[in-house]
């Protein structure tokens, strides 16, 4: 008797179908493999935390550079962020009736300028000469809405102009440039494929994050040691630790997330360590003094007012954390890249850790 289900021949449009099929389905299971392989790391923290240049040293160190076209991209930056600078001092110093009046020609012409051109740049170059602009700005830094790299753009404003400027790393690690939306960047180490996504950390772009948390292998959490007395430039008000703090619990009890890694950077160590020597940390924290007594105790390798500092940072968001996993701590200048290499090498491990045992071994 005949097989019930023989249908005999197919014919070409069946078989075409069929082979189709195959095609599709092996396609899927192979991107689902090389997804799976893949440890994916998720960039997060406030904005000017210091996430764009940590994923710009990643591809310094592993990507070997950047393309002419992000060259010409840095170019404009560069220029631009010289620009903004300048004009942001010189707003804050005629709202403080700092005496320029000398300057008003050259301040007239910046104010009104559409780019950085080399007549500019001179401009801007005599004008951060100028005795009294230079000491406002280094006594209200703290108040300034401007990022920790201003003075570098003003310094280079001459260089920046010239026709033949192409940005070297540093130009390109310190270019200020506000992320929007989601950025990632893939790279091999050590035969394992990894992909970083950068998302922007202002306000009004955490509402994108939500569609980065799947899949997530580990998170690097951005901390600016150096905020523990600024203010956020989306409302000048809020302080922007308390609002890093605050992120960093809620990101951390999140479902899709509480499940995986946490390393967090205490970056901006250079700035920080100047910074308290100027301004100590006990004159913003009521029980600092307290807590670093009793971390002394437990560990008397901590020592120098920088060393304090960080531990006592570094246990705010220890007890602000709400991971189920062991959250990794570091302390981190992104601008560096040989110590942002070593960083990451010696995170690697526990990502591949982490990643094999979301993948059940």
């Amino acid at each position: 008797m005949g097989n019930c289900f023989q249908g005999g021949e197919m014919d070409p449009e069946e078989r075409e179908a069929r082979n189709n099929s195959k095609i599709i389905e092996r396609n899927i299971r192979d991107e689902h493999e090389e997804f799976s392989s893949i440890i994916r790391i998720l960039l997060l923290g406030t904005g000017d935390a210091g996430k764009s240049t940590f994923a710009k040293q990643m591809k310094v160190v592993y990507k070997e550079g950047f393309t002419d076209s992000e060259l010409n991209k840095f170019k404009v930056v560069c220029r631009q962020n010289a620009i903004d600078t300048i004009l942001t001092i010189l707003m804050h110093c005629e709202n403080e009736n700092i005496d320029l009046s000398k300057e008003r020609k050259r301040i007239d012409k910046i104010q009104n300028c559409e780019a950085l051109t080399p007549s500019i740049a001179s401009d801007i170059s005599k004008l951060w000469n100028n005795k009294a602009l230079v000491k406002e700005f280094y006594t209200s830094r703290d108040i300034i809405q401007v990022t920790s790299s201003a003075a570098y753009y003003l310094e280079h404003a001459k260089r920046f102009s010239k026709e033949d400027f192409i940005p070297n790393t540093e130009d390109i690690l310190r270019a200020k440039m506000r992320t929007t939306g989601i950025h990632e960047t893939q790279w091999v180490c050590q035969s394992t494929n990894f992909q970083l996504i950068d998302v922007g950390g202002q306000r009004s772009e955490r509402r994108k994050w939500l569609h980065c948390f799947d899949n997530v292998t580990s998170v690097i959490f951005l901390c600016a040691l150096d905020e523990y007395n600024l203010v956020l430039e989306e409302d000048n008000f809020t302080n922007r630790m308390s609002e890093s703090l605050s992120l960093f619990q809620k990101l951390t009890a999140c479902e899709w997330l509480n499940t995986v890694s946490w390393i967090v950077f205490f970056n901006k160590s250079d700035i920080f360590e100047e910074k308290i020597q100027s301004r100590p940390l006990y004159n913003y924290f009521d029980d600092y003094e307290d807590v670093v007594e009793e971390i002394i105790a437990v560990d008397d390798t901590i020592q120098t007012d920088f060393q304090c500092g960080v531990a006592y940072i570094a246990r705010l968001y220890k007890e602000s954390y709400r991971g189920r996993k062991s959250m990794y701590t570091f302390t981190t200048n992104a601008l560096d890249t040989d110590q942002m290499m070593k960083i990451f090498l010696a995170v690697r491990d526990s990502l591949i850790t982490n990643s094999l045992h979301l993948s059940g071994f």
